[in-house]
This record gives structure tokens, C-alpha cells and sequence, in this order.
């Protein structure tokens, strides 16, 4: 089975949705550590200024939302995976029920 054909089954079993929700969890990930150095780099200037609303809506935002993100993602790829592996287990066995015994 060549790459693009196993490519196109996992984005049918995965649904464009599930991987929607995976890149979100991937981005606010980066921007939480991004925010993370910047926010070091801010304390390291100015060491008086401490954990601020800055800090936590730069960093804790975005750590929130992976997790929402990643869970609703989660959760839509399972009942996908688990309806294609209905789906499939429907397939062979009407191809079982039409093969001659």
C-alpha cells in the first residue's frame, strides 16, 4: 500500500475535525512556551515584577485551552476510530456472508 493511499485512510478515519483540535493543542502548546521564555526574559529585566495577569493569560491560557482542546480531539478521534472499526467489521462480514462455502 503506497503512503498516499494510507494517508488518505487515516484522514478518513481521523476526520479533518480530530486533526483540527490536534494542531490547536500543538499551536497553544508553542504559545505557551513561548510565552513561558518571554515571561523569563520579562523577570530576568525586571526581577521585582513577579507572576502577573500578564504571565497567567500569556502561559496559563494557552495550557488551558490544549487541554480542552486536546480532550474534545480526543474524544472526537475515538468515536471516529470506533465507527470505522464498526464500519469495518460490518464489510467483512457481508463479504464473509457472500463468499460461496
Amino acid at each position: 500500500m503506497s503512503f498516499r493511499t494510507q494517508f488518505k485512510r487515516l484522514l478518513r478515519i481521523l476526520d479533518y475535525a480530530y486533526l483540527f483540535f490536534m494542531l490547536v493543542v500543538v499551536a497553544a502548546l508553542l504559545w505557551a512556551g513561548a510565552a513561558f521564555v518571554f515571561s523569563e526574559v520579562l523577570l530576568m529585566l525586571f526581577p521585582l515584577s513577579g507572576v502577573g495577569v500578564l504571565d497567567i493569560i500569556l502561559v496559563f491560557l494557552p495550557v488551558y485551552i490544549a487541554l480542552i482542546a486536546g480532550g474534545i480531539g480526543a474524544c472526537w478521534g475515538w468515536k471516529r476510530w470506533r465507527r470505522h472499526l464498526r464500519e469495518e467489521a460490518q464489510r467483512e462480514a457481508q463479504a464473509a456472508l457472500r463468499k460461496p462455502i
